[in-house]
């Protein structure tokens, strides 16, 4: 944590140096993503540790509530830049990333050190429900969109946003309070740093990341352009790599230690929280800034959504994962990556 930190500052002192002195726009970009992903780590680490100082209830709530706090604040900047088909295809790619990639690449990792893993099979069956429930709803705005209703489009989104937050909300009651026996986990470890100095490196790392995030998402659109990317590949594969840095590395790491539960916490559960909360959230901070995002996404993306949620549905059905199942997730990233890439 001490050398994350370390990291942290550096790269974010040179990204500023680097700004100041107008050097190769290419370096500057290279340098704000590297910051991104080494703030959004001690993010994760800063979260972790106050967790460690509560039951594992409110630690499983305040996960929750930063989890996805990178890609909150890389969101807002970037629909302050009018960037609001970026923001769509970011949770698009933040859905499927956690899915596809990080899951797949967790249960890879795994897989060479465990012949098979265990899931916690109530927590993958209410996950598992809960996830196609979130696509169900995301996918009939778009739906009435792709029939010419767009005039409809607005006020479905703000339904459907409504209801998303709200079952979100019940899906926290049932997990810590009313059903909390089907989530235990012993995860729980000895805190490392005392909590002021945690809470601290928490306000610290939020404070690093909306300076970068800015930096990030006003210099994404002439990325874009320099570099020949659509704006689908752009949100949907970059932000969602970058938001999601985090979880990437906590995951592969927990899947090492052949904790399957926690990988299936940080990933599965990372899209719910993006689907059900972010994305709601997102479209309401939208409106108030005067912008028009809906939740209208293009049918390239409904399909990866639905594609993704069906084969980890397959997956974690039977409560055991393999090093084979990792790869299948991880082709159909690569394969839906690249439709993205050449999708303009």
């Amino acid at each position: 944590m001490k050398w994350n930190l370390i990291l942290t500052i550096t790269s974010f002192i040179l990204t500023l140096i680097l700004i100041f002195l107008n050097i190769n726009f290419l370096i500057i970009f290279f340098f704000i993503v590297v910051t991104l992903i080494l703030g959004s780590r001690l993010l994760g680490d800063a979260t972790e540790e106050i967790a460690n100082y509560y039951s594992s209830t409110a630690g499983g709530l305040l996960n929750a509530t930063f989890g996805n706090l990178a890609e909150l604040i890389i969101g807002f900047f970037a629909i302050k830049e009018g960037l609001v088909d970026v923001v769509k295809a970011s949770l698009t790619g933040s859905i499927i990333g956690n899915i596809l990639l990080v899951f797949g690449a967790s249960l890879l990792a795994g897989g060479f050190k465990f012949k098979k893993s265990q899931l916690n099979k109530n927590e993958s069956e209410i996950s598992s429900t809960m996830l196609l429930m979130a696509v169900i709803l995301l996918v009939l705005p778009s739906t009435l969109a792709i029939f010419h209703e767009e005039a409809y489009t607005m006020q479905i989104s703000f339904a459907v946003g409504i209801s998303l937050f709200l079952l979100y909300i019940c899906s926290l009651i049932f997990s810590f309070y009313t059903h909390k026996e089907f989530f235990l986990v012993s995860s729980h470890e000895k805190p490392k740093m005392k909590k002021r100095n945690a809470f601290f490196l928490l306000i610290f790392a939020v404070i690093i990341l909306g300076i970068v995030s800015e930096l990030f998402a006003s210099r994404l659109e002439a990325f874009a352009h320099s570099a020949g990317l659509g704006e689908l590949f752009i949100g949907a594969i970059l932000v969602g790599i970058v938001g999601n840095a985090a979880e990437h590395l906590s995951a592969i790491q927990f899947a090492r230690k052949n904790k399957m539960s926690l990988v299936l916490n940080s990933t599965i559960g990372s899209s719910l929280q993006i689907a059900m909360f972010v994305a709601p959230v997102l479209l309401f901070v939208s409106y108030l800034m005067g912008s028009t995002m809906n939740l209208a996404f293009l049918p390239i993306e409904i399909a990866a959504i639905i594609f993704s949620v069906l084969l980890i549905n397959e997956i974690s059905r039977d409560g055991e994962v393999n090093w084979l199942e990792g790869l299948q997730l991880l082709l159909l990233y690569i394969i839906l990556a690249i439709i993205f890439f050449f999708y303009k």
